[in-house]
């Protein structure tokens, strides 16, 4: 059982009056993240309470035979809020224009990494919770989120990548644990290659031209008043050549002959 946590702002607030046990329909609600992923209201966003429809009476029975004590567990993974889109080639992923703020598109992919920048790791602040880039002060590294000082820093990535198919290329923002299954180690083992330019390369000489099967969330943002569109990778998996090389030939034999 998964739970959802949404909020709602301004006068839909004030006006919202939906009871516990109570069965609504939410359109144009944003996707966000804050301890996790939840939901929020915006301004095009209307509600109904209770309304006569198939659906809406299906799940007020479902939750009328539903055991109170239930546990429901919070909705982590931003890939069961979506329904992913089929496999797509990267051009058909770049030929999307139609982005919003409160539109969120997810693909998955077969590419390849191609380049990846510079300095991918960064300090972070070692609270869970947090993860802010921390600077170095007076001998400690200190957060300006948290206000605190701390002896060591929790080393994590974030960088950027361009990965390409036979179709384009495109520049993607790979988090953490994205990045480690990149690299083949974490952060911190990372950090240390920078003292051994030779072993550096070898690090990213050994990430590029590995094939992955990327999950891929494209959202709409204002940079520098520019309204672009950011692709970040929220799953990937590395392709198994032999076994992919197998499927192909599946498909290969079982391919109609004249």
């Amino acid at each position: 059982m998964k739970a959802v946590r949404l909020t709602i702002w301004d006068r839909q607030a004030e006006t919202f009056n939906a009871g516990v046990g109570a069965v609504f329909v939410g359109k144009h609600l944003k996707i966000a993240e804050f301890q996790g992923r939840c939901l929020t209201s915006t301004l095009l966003s209307s509600f109904r309470i209770n309304p006569q429809i198939r659906e809406a009476i299906l799940i007020q029975e479902w939750w009328n035979n539903l055991d109170q004590d239930m546990l429901f567990d919070h909705l982590s993974s931003i890939s069961d809020m979506i329904a992913i889109q089929p496999t797509s080639l990267l051009r058909k992923i770049k030929e999307i224009h139609d982005f919003t703020k409160e539109k969120v598109e997810i693909f998955n992919t077969q590419a390849t990494v191609l380049t990846i920048r510079d300095n991918p790791t960064y300090p972070a602040c070692p609270r869970p919770s947090c993860r802010k880039k921390v600077t170095p002060c007076d001998g400690q590294w200190y957060c300006e989120k948290c206000r605190s000082f701390f002896s060591h820093p929790k080393y994590r990535y974030i960088m950027k990548c361009c990965i390409a198919d036979f179709t384009a290329e495109l520049w993607v923002t790979i988090f953490n644990t994205q990045g480690e299954t990149i690299f083949q180690r974490p952060a911190l083992q990372y950090e240390t290659l920078k003292s051994d330019i030779h072993q550096l390369l070898s690090a990213h000489s050994d990430a590029c031209f590995r094939p992955f099967e990327f999950t891929i969330v494209a959202k709409s943002e204002i940079y520098n008043g520019i309204q672009r569109v950011n692709y970040a990778v929220n799953a990937l998996t590395p392709i198994d050549l032999i076994l992919r090389s197998r499927r192909l030939c599946e498909k290969i034999d079982a391919f109609p002959r004249f």
